[in-house]
């Protein structure tokens, strides 16, 4: 990648985001008038550290299509337009995926079935950028996040946390 470009991984945002939101809701001092608003609370924390573990956590994160267009003038020497360069997260690996894309005729030229008839050597049809492409190759580079796999893990504690508050509540139903 050129010195200074960063690549923004929509993941780390909503992970980031959903984990905001569970602060913001632990830091609030407050008192309940019942049980049911304890549950509430206490649920919506729980809710919102599951949608970001399992944001972090989900494997299969590759086929979110189309795919990020724009990424190639990101690289020195720029990329060809049939590469593009895609990054995850999956559990605790950081995932890059390399696709060589075909390019179609466009559908208007042909029959809109044949347009979307792969050759039985290549990938998955998609769109790209606003063409019709068939994945030709498909590399998958993982390194390992050891730091990612200390906050999964934490973020397993607060979960746990908050299903033996509900699990008092519940104890306590009147």
């Amino acid at each position: 990648m050129k010195k200074g470009e960063t690549l923004a991984l929509k993941q780390a945002q909503d992970s980031r985001n959903y984990i905001k939101s569970t602060l913001r809701w632990a830091q609030l001092s407050r008192q309940f008038d019942t049980r049911d608003d304890a549950f509430v609370f206490i649920e919506r924390m729980l809710n919102d550290i599951q949608r970001a573990k399992h944001i972090l956590a989900a494997d299969n994160q590759h086929g979110l299509m189309p795919l990020q267009s724009g990424t190639a003038k990101m690289f020195a020497p720029a990329l060809p337009d049939n590469m593009v360069v895609e990054c995850s997260i999956s559990g605790c690996d950081f995932v890059t995926r390399v696709y060589w894309l075909k390019f179609r005729r466009d559908a208007k030229s042909t029959g809109i079935l044949d347009a979307f008839t792969k050759e039985p050597s290549t990938g998955h049809v998609l769109v790209y950028d606003g063409r019709l492409a068939e994945v030709k190759k498909e590399t998958v580079y993982k390194a390992k996040l050891e730091d990612l796999q200390r906050n999964l893990d934490c973020l397993d504690r607060a979960a746990g946390v908050c299903i033996d508050m509900i699990g008092q509540l519940n104890a306590f139903s009147i």
